[in-house]
């Protein structure tokens, strides 16, 4: 009751959290690789697309080949379906501006539906609409430790839709577990131009 306007009426800013970008073409892609490449933890790649004022998206685009490759958003049930095979525990994030919710652990079951794509917990349940995902990333970031690799998700409007990385042994799954579990999916046709 001390806010100086007491309107029953509320503005709300759709772009929440959704800093002004500038476009790819304007980013030396030189420094930033050099940038990216220099990184010792995951959590400084949001520093990194602050920094250079980018998306995800156009980040993912200018590290293509180096950090980054497609992959056929159809893929996820199969890659969902290798983890559960192999029980290998992940960690999904899903979230939009707002908030981001945090699965740790392994999936039991998923489901590949006419619409839909399901991976079930113990008491957790996500459900993907396939339509919606629109491209698919696997995206290596330089630690320490060695590069962890992850698979983010995104509806056609670019913006995030998840993200799944594996772990096992205390750490995140690198570049040559995630080669091991995608290799028998990949057909020619399955890889996203």
């Amino acid at each position: 009751f001390l806010h100086p306007t007491q309107s029953r009426t509320q503005t709300v800013d759709l772009h929440f959290g959704i800093p002004a970008r500038v476009s790819r073409e304007d980013v030396n892609r030189e420094i930033f690789l050099e940038r990216w490449a220099g990184m010792r933890d995951t959590r400084e790649f949001f520093t990194l697309l602050h920094d250079f004022q980018l998306s995800r998206q156009d980040a993912f685009l200018l590290g293509e080949r180096r950090f980054t490759q497609r992959l056929a958003p159809e893929l996820l049930y199969d890659v969902l379906r290798s983890f559960v095979r192999r029980k290998i525990p992940l960690v999904m994030l899903v979230g939009h501006s707002a908030c981001v919710q945090i699965f740790r652990g392994v999936l039991k079951r998923i489901a590949d539906w006419q619409s839909d794509v399901t991976a079930t917990a113990a008491q957790v349940q996500a459900r993907f609409r396939k339509a919606a995902i629109a491209t698919a990333w696997l995206v290596d970031k330089p630690t320490r430790e060695g590069a962890i690799r992850s698979l983010e998700l995104f509806d056609r409007n670019d913006l995030p839709v998840a993200s799944l990385t594996g772990f096992g042994g205390g750490r995140f799954l690198g570049p040559t577990h995630w080669e091991a579990l995608l290799s028998p999916l990949r057909q020619p046709e399955q890889v996203a131009s």
